[in-house]
């Protein structure tokens, strides 16, 4: 097992760590930044197979593992002074029998140290030796110092302040039930729940030494041929340039400030110290281990839970409880009604709901039609006064079926006197309140503003892509969008069905009014049968088109509470504000910046001499999806803009600004493969090893034609024999030619070409190559890019068309200084191999995007260059972009208080109305109102005394009548008769309300 992690615990794991914690990748499945778990995956279950399709359900996935991480002990170490001030060392003993000697140098201003126990050619300083010598904890340790040269006035020798601390790793391990995402397998850290005690991590099962060796040192004890990225110690120091920290620093430094943006001063406290190589502890050793044993777990419990989140009605608990109330109070009234309705006794042969039935049931009962026959013109006060102390008595004859009404009169003075009152001949026609104009008049204004609103809402949401809620609280939002609308809905229903009720009593009346009625439509029509909406087909039958609209607005007025209720509903949308920023930098080069700009990347690149941070940037986002830096895409870097407003940063908004966007177009020619000459007229220099070719006419420069550089990287391809591989070998060449004779500069083309070759330890012997030669040129154009807060690039939209330069003087020799430093960051001498591993930044690059490693087998032809030449294109113009990116310092301050307006894109929940729902209220609102003013301009006659709504009432309207008397009734032909309602003369010269054909 230890073997084994040797061979799979190298430097890629630092790799990842450098870009988790510096470029801000996500963790690998299965780790946090604390611990990691032991793989676990599902199988197809069905229930997962479902979900599978449906990737707007997330799901998580809970199973028994075992979880692992470390712990940092730490203690202070005893410091004491190794010699004379001016030696500038110091012992540190950890009071265990160890005693490490660090000399700081005179010269050094600040330094952190991570120093391990074993020795390495890639660090200065270890603990191992004979004042440290080896023991079961001694070669787990390592050291932690940090200091600072505190000036001293009497000597030229600085003191130094000096916080120093041995620390020992544990490693542990866990049995726990644990659950990760199933999209991400990031574990959710509140869900793990302990099975077990923990336990120590033996070295059977996890390699420490291995583990720690290549945390203090950044490379592994014993050497393995790795790809390029992975052939050296990750070059962290243009990251650790802002702690001006003296050089070298260790490789662990790096990790422990990764992500932390503390002053390099406050590392003087032990407990921040400690915090920092704990932190960077914990999570190099959960990436370590997800490396290790990633897809090689063994589980005894092969049980998984799955678990579905998914969205649901939210239900507000005081409307809730409100409904339930309600809900049991009408259920209580409804049993109360079943229960009298059952037990109340019913002797009525037919149901009274026309005319001609109250006509029948009174017709046998001639005493209480002569007492009714006088008040035929009293209003409904007058009849009230009139009967209010008189008994009635209804009686049911069972064989004939008739019915007959007794009335017990109580007789007194002041009857008489009160019928004597009654006017006979003229009235005031009775008005109920419902039924007068100027409740019309505020009906329909009520219809009509109700249009009005809604209309303007719509055409404020149209406007402002949704309304703006009023408020956040669930309640009153309920109250807003749903009651509010719901009940003046609810509200307007009963007007119109009390208004369909009257005119079910009033419409026979208006026929007989209007004359010549059949008595099918007047008398005989029964609307008070069943509620009053529900008559439609019976008026329309009758033909009473205003009585069918009223029945249809009663009827639509539930469609218009369902309309109004779903009317209004919330939904996110993007709000946009203009928001004020500022550039942070000009859109020109700096001239002293690019011309130092080469000795400025080779002072931030140690193990190399070439700048590698732009490289670890590409490698994260082609290998595993990172995203860019801040205004950097895959094609272009943008001029970088700040907020004025600070709180933005901590937003999740975007924003669109109007920016420069500057990149490369590489500007490859592929030359198809051949075999390569034998270079005689080319003389290598002794001093310099580069060649001298040959001299040349005047007229004739160097680097001006594709064969100059091809004639260069063939004879390196020639002289990389030296390395005597024998049978068949490959070889890859990417670099520049050094030098600037003539017009064109030799270094601003890139050279990428590979051989094949049967015997690499002869020099004349046949080489087959193929080439591409990059010339790139600058592009530069106005964008409308799209950020978040941080920076990131959205999305852009070029808005100019792309020019070459920057439009100074000078734009052109700088961009040129800038292709030549970029492409010197690509050059590799070439070597030739038998086996597939990458030797440059490239042909890594190439095999990622390819999948493959053909273009590095021997065994495998020449590469085809044609094909090869947009990956080629892609990368170099990702990697300018990023390295533009990266230094920012290269061009010219922005000028003071300069200001550009952008776009903030913020997520806003708002009011929406429903397309159908505004359709469906704004017409049965239009129809409302055209029947409202309809009904009352056109549908009511007042002529009555008062409302046909009682029994007195009808009885009094139908007592006077010869309709009542058996004699017409027996008549024959009456049936067919045509009737009409009005006032007549009778025979003792009295005004008197009578049916047609008597009236006069």
């Amino acid at each position: 097992m230890i073997s084994q992690h040797e061979d799979t615990l190298g430097p890629e794991f630092l790799n990842t760590g450098y870009a988790i914690g510096w470029l801000g990748q996500p963790f690998p499945a299965f780790t946090t930044s604390k611990y990691s778990l032991l793989p676990f995956y599902a199988d197809k279950s069905p229930a997962i197979a479902k979900l599978e399709p449906n990737t707007t359900i997330e799901s998580n996935l809970t199973a028994a593992t075992t979880k692992m991480w470390t712990e940092l002990n730490c203690w202070p170490a005893e410091i004491e002074r190794d010699g004379p001030r001016a030696k500038a060392s110091f012992n540190f003993l950890n009071g265990q029998g160890c005693n490490a000697t660090v000399a700081f140098g005179v010269t050094a201003t600040r330094r952190m140290l991570y120093i391990g126990y074993h020795s390495s050619p890639y660090s200065d300083f270890w603990l191992g030796g004979p004042r440290c010598p080896e023991t079961v904890n001694s070669t787990h340790q390592f050291l932690a110092v940090w200091a600072k040269a505190v000036p001293v006035d009497w000597d030229p020798s600085p003191s130094f302040n000096i916080s120093a601390m041995f620390c020992q790793p544990q490693y542990y391990k866990q049995k726990v039930l644990a659950t990760v995402k199933s999209t991400t397998l990031a574990p959710e850290n509140a869900s793990i729940q302990e099975l077990s005690p923990r336990e120590s991590l033996t070295e059977k099962e996890f390699n420490a030494t291995a583990f720690e060796y290549l945390l203090a040192h950044g490379m592994t004890e014993k050497i393995f041929v790795r790809d390029y990225p992975f052939n050296a110690v990750i070059e962290q120091y243009a990251r650790l340039n802002y702690t001006n920290f003296t050089r070298p620093v260790s490789n662990m430094v790096g990790f422990a400030l990764a992500g932390k943006e503390l002053p390099p001063d406050d590392y003087v406290h032990t407990d921040i110290l400690h915090q920092a190589y704990k932190d960077a502890h914990q999570y190099l050793f959960s990436v370590a281990t997800t490396t290790i044993f990633m897809n090689s777990t063994e589980f005894s419990n092969n049980t998984a839970t799955a678990e579905f989140f998914m969205t649901g009605v939210l239900v507000s608990r005081p409307f809730a409880t409100a409904v339930e109330c309600l809900l049991v109070l009408v259920a209580t009234f409804t049993a109360i009604v079943l229960r009298f309705t059952r037990r109340a006794p019913c002797k009525l042969p037919v149901n009274p709901s026309s005319i001609q039935r109250y006509i029948d049931f009174f017709g046998s009962s001639p005493e209480l039609l002569k007492v009714f026959r006088p008040m035929d013109h009293a209003d409904d006060e007058a009849l009230l006064e009139e009967f209010k102390k008189d008994e009635f008595q209804l009686e049911c004859d069972k064989k004939s079926g008739r019915v007959k009404v007794h009335i017990y009169q109580n007789l007194d003075e002041t009857k008489s006197c009160s019928k004597s009152d009654i006017q006979r001949g003229y009235y005031d026609p009775v008005k109920p309140l419902v039924l007068k104009r100027w409740v019309g008049v505020l009906f329909v204004a009520v219809l009509v503003g109700a249009m009005i609103f809604i209309s303007y809402l719509k055409q404020q949401e149209t406007m402002l892509n949704g309304l703006i809620r009023p408020s956040d609280n669930f309640e009153v939002l309920q109250i807003l969008e749903n009651y509010i609308p719901t009940i003046f809905a609810t509200l307007i229903e009963p007007l119109w069905v009390l208004l369909n009720r009257l005119l079910c009593v009033l419409q026979p009346f208006k026929d007989l009014w209007e004359g010549k009625a059949q008595a099918a439509h007047s008398i005989d029509v029964t609307y008070t049968s069943i509620p009053p909406q529900l008559v439609f087909f019976r008026a329309l039958k009758s033909k009473h088109f205003v009585l069918v609209l009223v029945c249809s607005m009663a009827l639509l007025a539930n469609l218009l509470a369902v309309g109004l209720g779903s009317l209004f509903n919330e939904n996110q949308m993007t709000a946009t504000y203009p928001e004020t920023m500022r550039p942070a930098f000009a859109s020109q080069f700096n001239n002293e910046s690019i011309y130092g700009l080469d000795s400025y990347l080779r002072r931030n690149s140690v193990a190399r001499g070439s700048f590698q941070d732009h490289m670890y940037v590409a490698m994260a986002n082609i290998t595993s999806g990172l995203v860019l830096p801040p205004w950097v895409s895959q094609e272009y870097f943008f001029q970088r803009y700040e907020f004025q407003d600070q709180d933005r940063n901590a937003t999740t908004d975007t924003f669109t600004v109007s920016t420069r966007g500057f990149g490369a177009d590489a500007n490859c020619t592929a030359v198809p493969a051949s075999k390569l000459p034998i270079y005689d007229d080319i003389v290598v220099d002794p001093d310099s090893g580069y060649p001298d070719f040959p001299e040349r006419p005047k007229t004739e420069k160097l680097c001006a034609s594709t064969n100059d550089f091809l004639r260069y990287a063939g004879l390196a391809f020639r002289q990389a024999t030296s390395s005597m591989k024998k049978g068949p070998v490959a070889a890859e060449y990417c670099r520049i030619i050094w030098a600037t004779d003539g017009l064109v500069y030799c270094d601003k083309t890139l050279t990428v070409g590979w051989g094949r070759s049967s015997n690499a330890s002869d020099f004349n012997a046949t080489i087959e190559a193929s080439f591409m030669t990059c010339r790139p040129f600058f592009q530069t154009a106005m964008f409308n890019v799209t950020v978040n807060p941080s920076g990131h690039v959205i999305s852009y939209k070029r808005t100019s068309d792309l020019k070459t330069t920057l439009g100074y003087a000078d734009s052109e020799l700088h961009t040129d200084i800038i292709f030549q430093t970029a492409n010197r960051q690509w050059n590799n001498q070439p070597d030739w191999h038998n086996g597939t591993i990458a030797t440059d930044w490239m042909n890594y690059f190439l095999t990622v995007k390819t999948g493959s490693r053909d273009i590095l087998d021997e065994k495998s032809p020449v590469p085809d260059a044609e094909k090869l030449k947009p990956m080629v294109a892609d990368l170099y113009r990702r990697t300018f972009a990023i390295l533009l990116g990266l230094n920012e310092h290269i061009f010219e301050a922005a000028e003071k208080n300069s200001t550009v307006t952008a776009l903030r894109y913020t997520k806003e929940t708002r009011i929406f109305m429903e397309q159908a729902s505004f359709i469906i209220t704004m017409t049965v609102l239009a129809m409302n109102t055209v029947v409202a003013a309809l009904f009352y301009t056109k549908a009511v006659a007042f002529v009555l005394p008062r409302m046909p709504t009682t029994l007195g009432s009808i009885i009094a309207y139908i007592a006077p009548s010869r309709l009542a008397a058996p004699a017409y009734r027996e008549a024959p032909g009456c049936g067919s008769r045509t009737l009409s309602f009005g006032r007549y003369i009778g025979s003792d010269g009295l005004s008197t309300v009578e049916w047609l054909p008597h009236i006069v």
